[in-house]
Parts: C-alpha cells; sequence; structure tokens
C-alpha cells in the first residue's frame, strides 16, 4: 500500500477525530492512527531492524490505556478524582513524549526515516494535543502550574539531549521533545494552534528538502526549526514568550525558556553546518525562493 495514501489517511483521520464528542471513539482513532504507523514501519522493514518501534507501540498503547481509564474518570464521572487525573495526565505525557516520560523519544527516532520522524514529530501528536488543550481548560485551576513546570522541563531536557546528540536523527529526537514542550507552554496561554501550525509548515519543508536531498534548504530550515530570527518559529516563540510575560506566570520559567533556547541553537547550528557543506547546487535558485516565499507566509501570517 502507497506510504503516500497512508500518510493522507493518518492526517485525515486526526482531523475527523478532532470531530469525535465520543470519548471513546476519540480514544480509538488515536489508536487506529497508531495501527497505520506500526503498518508503515512493518512496510519499512523496521520492526525487524529495532526493538525501539516495538517499544514504541507497547508504550503508546499503554498512554491510550491511561487516557481512557483516566479520561473517563474525569469527563464523564460526576464526582472529581485525582488519582484519575494523574492517571490521565501520565497517559498523556507519555504519549507526547513530555517530561518524565520523554526516555522513548530519541531512541524511537534514532531508527526511524525522515519521512516517518515527521509522522511522530507531528500527525501522531495531533489528536493528544487537542486532548491536552480540552482538559487545560476543562482542569484550569487545578494543574495550570503542573503543565507549565513540564513544558519548561522538556523544553530543558531536550536541550540538553540535543547538545548530546551525534546523529541529524537524535537530534531532531531531541528537538521533538523541546517544541512538544513549547506546545504545552502554548496551552497554557492560549496560542497552541497557532504554534503548532507554523511548527507543521516548517517541519514539513524541512522533511521534503531532506527527502529530495536539497541539504542547502534543510540547513536553512534547521536553522528556522531552531527558532533563529528572521525565521517564522521566531516570531512563534517570541509569541508564547510575550504571553508568558504578560501573564505574569513567573520570571523563572520564562528565563528557562529563554537560555534553553539559545543553548538549542548551538546543536541546530551545528547540523545545519554539516548540511550546508553537503548542499546541492541542483536548483538552488528555486530552494531558495521556496525558503523565502515559506518563511514569509509564516511571518505574515502573525
Amino acid at each position: 500500500m502507497s506510504m503516500l495514501f497512508l500518510s493522507f489517511l493518518m492526517f485525515s483521520l486526526s482531523l475527523l477525530g478532532l470531530s469525535f464528542s465520543n470519548w471513546l471513539l476519540f480514544v480509538l482513532s488515536m489508536e487506529f492512527l497508531l495501527f497505520i504507523f506500526i503498518f508503515m514501519c512493518f512496510n519499512y522493514g523496521l520492526l525487524s531492524l529495532s526493538s525501539s518501534v516495538i517499544k514504541y507501540f507497547i508504550l503508546q498503547t499503554i498512554g491510550s490505556i491511561f487516557i481512557f481509564l483516566g479520561g473517563y474518570g474525569v469527563l464523564e464521572s460526576a464526582m472529581f478524582n485525582t488519582s484519575l487525573v494523574m492517571l490521565y495526565w501520565t497517559g498523556l505525557f507519555l504519549k507526547l513524549g513530555l517530561f518524565p516520560f520523554h526516555f522513548w523519544v530519541v531512541p524511537v527516532i534514532s531508527y526511524l526515516p525522515f519521512y516517518m520522524i515527521f509522522l511522530v514529530s507531528s500527525v501522531l501528536k495531533i489528536l493528544p494535543l487537542y486532548t491536552l488543550y480540552l482538559t487545560f481548560f476543562y482542569l484550569y485551576y487545578i494543574h495550570f502550574n503542573l503543565l507549565l513546570w513540564v513544558g519548561m522541563l522538556s523544553i530543558l531536557f531536550g536541550m540538553s539531549l540535543g547538545l548530546k546528540a551525534m546523529t541529524l536523527r537524535s537530534m531532531m529526537g531531541a528537538s521533538s521533545i523541546s517544541q512538544t514542550g513549547w506546545f504545552a507552554v502554548a496551552v497554557t496561554v492560549g496560542h497552541l494552534l497557532f504554534y503548532f501550525s507554523v511548527y507543521f509548515y516548517n517541519l514539513v519543508l524541512l522533511m521534503v528538502s531532506l527527502l529530495y536531498k536539497q541539504y542547502l534548504m534543510s540547513s536553512f530550515l534547521l536553522l528556522s526549526l531552531g527558532g533563529l530570527p528572521p525565521f517564522s518559529l521566531f516570531f512563534a516563540k517570541l509569541m508564547v514568550l510575550t504571553e508568558v510575560w504578560v501573564s505574569g506566570i513567573g520570571l523563572i520559567l520564562m528565563v528557562g525558556m529563554l537560555v534553553s533556547s539559545v543553548f538549542s541553537l548551538f546543536y541546530y547550528m551545528k547540523y545545519s553546518q554539516l548540511l550546508f557543506m553537503n548542499k546541492s547546487v541542483n536548483k538552488f535558485k528555486m530552494s531558495f525562493m521556496f525558503l523565502f516565499l515559506g518563511n514569509l507566509a509564516g511571518v505574515l501570517s502573525i
């Protein structure tokens, strides 16, 4: 079966899942996405090469079970149960790869082709992020600080793992942890949709350029993904940080996010330089124009 068709099916099912009001159907749609992903891994021959894919499947399944049991108790039950709420958060953090359940992200992504890295880092996160968004406002006054600190620590640990990364894929795994931390913080200040849209657009361009070995374009897109000005993700991060500051949430959190972002640029620039030195001169003008227009569109969308 065509990978392009399966990818389109995954994206369509993610969008369809956003419209489900039934909790069971919502969780089942996440599981169906997981099965499609595992089927794609089987087609790539990854199941026989790495136990990390099996680990990913097991952990994601456990996360879904926790989300279903905890979410049913939180959303469907009239009585508030702290244990079920924590079970629910555990399932969500495990599924998204947020601190302290980020341990699986780098080992799994390190063995995946770039196309699959894109799916794990974006498409498979749409429904869990939507769940996180809805739950946050449902439990706003109870776990506001929890989500903020989990987001900030995810950014910090992602930065730390990125500095130690030895391959581009490992770096992409660390970047995924950090970006998910930014998603969590963006949820608390009401900018999740905007931040995820800019990130998704940058990641699509990066993966396409890597697949077609347009390394010059890839080097610039890595800098964009790292949030280097004047690229579009810089303005998305700036918007989140500005809202954190205006909301008076906490200076420590803001400083931690800023410091982590600055240090993260070191490994983004490192791999950007490596890609630049392997640049493909073919269609340079078209690639550069594509990059320019892409980031211009991201900036204008702000």
